[in-house]
């Protein structure tokens, strides 16, 4: 747990100028459900109300590379309920040239043609939020970027938050605070051990007391 002003020191905002609330009330695109009481620390800060306008989130566009969303869609429909594991990463981080070399060395030729039939590893954009209310999806490793967190509450689909950069770290502590997530932990070198990840994956998915309470959390914010 941490509070809103330790929160707040940390990241040095507790006396920020807030040129952005100019005006007698400020508009955020942030969820009062998962953040009210910082959402009122940052309104006791600046001196303004805070009117938080979420969760947004876009509409489902079913006009996005239909032939593409089949493949996944019928991919789903042939696992269990709450079976599948969906990777995403965002569009703002890429592996460095040391890491991607090192995943390239670790998966052996023909890896993707002899996985197919359990995992598929679609290239491009991917309808995120189809696949989260596909009821074969039993969770989501993700980076934390806002718009995952908002979709994946959205949907009741447990976060295995595995933040990169920026403000994605502090989202990863929220999910984890309102319960609607487990973090995957990095080592003191900052690496990511694949028993970590798997141990993560077994409670999110696998442990079904762990899961019930997941997913129970996350529908009462919806």
């Amino acid at each position: 747990m941490f509070s809103p002003i330790k929160l707040a020191s940390e990241f040095q905002i507790a006396r920020p100028s807030y040129s952005w609330a100019s005006g007698f009330f400020s508009e955020l695109d942030r969820w009062r459900g998962i953040e009210g009481k910082y959402i009122d620390h940052l309104s006791l800060s600046c001196g303004k109300k805070v009117l938080a306008l979420g969760p947004l989130h876009e509409p489902e566009d079913d006009t996005k590379e239909e032939e593409n969303n089949s493949n996944i869609i019928k991919f789903l429909n042939t696992k269990d309920q709450s079976s599948v594991v969906y990777v995403s990463f965002g569009s703002e981080y890429f592996l460095s040239r040391k890491k991607g070399k090192k995943w390239h060395m670790a998966l052996p030729e023909g890896f993707l043609e002899r996985v197919k039939e359990r995992g598929l590893v679609v290239n491009g954009w991917a309808p995120q939020a189809k696949i989260l209310k596909h009821p074969s999806t039993g969770g989501i490793a993700s980076h934390c970027g806002w718009g995952s967190v908002i979709e994946s509450i959205h949907y009741g689909v447990p976060l295995l938050a595995l933040p990169m950069l920026y403000d994605q770290f502090i989202h990863a502590r929220l999910v984890v605070e309102v319960g609607v997530g487990i973090e995957i932990l990095k080592d003191e070198d900052g690496q990511i051990k694949r028993e970590g990840v798997a141990k993560v994956i077994n409670k999110v998915v696998v442990e079904k007391k762990e899961v019930k309470l997941l997913k129970q959390k996350a529908r009462e914010f919806q």
